[in-house]
């Protein structure tokens, strides 16, 4: 008899045993999961674009939103003061060429310094992307925030002027692959390091030997941790003439 209840007690040890670890990793494979998942709503990027035409200094930027329906409402969230908050529509661009799931909406706001968030409505749901609770803040000099995009080139009235990059390791490696002929060949020209723009992002300086002409095209290709990061101008480009 007393062997039976030690043989029924182990059984049940295994069993309970069994159980928690089933747990732990259903736990952590739900965690991977929740790590895994791409955002709704995410910023690309913003830029300062300098005075407009009213002398008034402007941001714009774009925002990557998950195509979850057809009607969308996408807003820009933001203070000039800290106090009141204003609601901005941001503007649909097109469908991202460079991740199918995502649709791209711009903004353009002619005030500086900015604090902004990003709200996303879609099937009666709202999604925000609040920097993590911190808000995007924006202001001279800072000429550049980068969210989805790890890799951006500044433009300057039209004109690319500049290539950030987060720093996401020391060795990394900047290239600007550009064509003359619509990408029936094409050559890889190395940008140079320029400085630190802060802990987080690095300015590269775009080459200048690259040909000038309305036939050149160009992307920049930023590589690190062993992965290579594509900027195209969202499939359009970059032109130097």
């Amino acid at each position: 008899m007393k062997n039976v209840k030690k043989m029924i007690q182990l059984v049940s040890a295994m069993m309970l045993c069994c159980l928690l670890m089933a747990n732990i990793f259903s736990t952590h494979a739900n965690a991977a999961e929740s790590i895994q998942a791409e955002p709704n709503v995410q910023l690309y990027y913003a830029q300062f674009s300098g005075p407009s035409k009213a002398a008034y200094e402007s941001y714009f930027g774009y925002v990557a939103v998950k195509n979850l329906g057809s009607d969308k409402n996408v807003v820009i969230h933001y203070t000039k003061d800290g106090q009141t908050w204003n609601d901005l529509a941001a503007v649909y661009v097109k469908a991202d060429p460079n991740d199918p799931e995502y649709d791209i909406y711009s903004f353009n706001i002619l005030t500086s310094p900015i604090t902004f968030a990003i709200k996303y409505q879609v099937n009666g749901q709202t999604y925000w992307d609040n920097n993590d609770g911190n808000n995007y803040h924006m202001e001279n000099p800072n000429l550049v925030v980068l969210g989805k995009s790890f890799v951006k080139t500044v433009t300057i009235n039209n004109y690319p002027t500049i290539i950030y990059v987060k720093n996401l390791a020391y060795q990394k490696t900047v290239k600007i692959r550009y064509t003359t002929n619509n990408w029936n060949s094409y050559q890889d020209v190395d940008a140079k390091f320029y400085k630190a723009e802060n802990e987080n992002i690095d300015e590269w300086n775009i080459p200048q030997n690259i040909p000038t002409g309305t036939d050149v095209k160009y992307e920049v290709l930023y590589s690190v941790n062993g992965i290579t990061y594509i900027d195209n101008n969202f499939g359009d480009y970059y032109t130097n003439w």
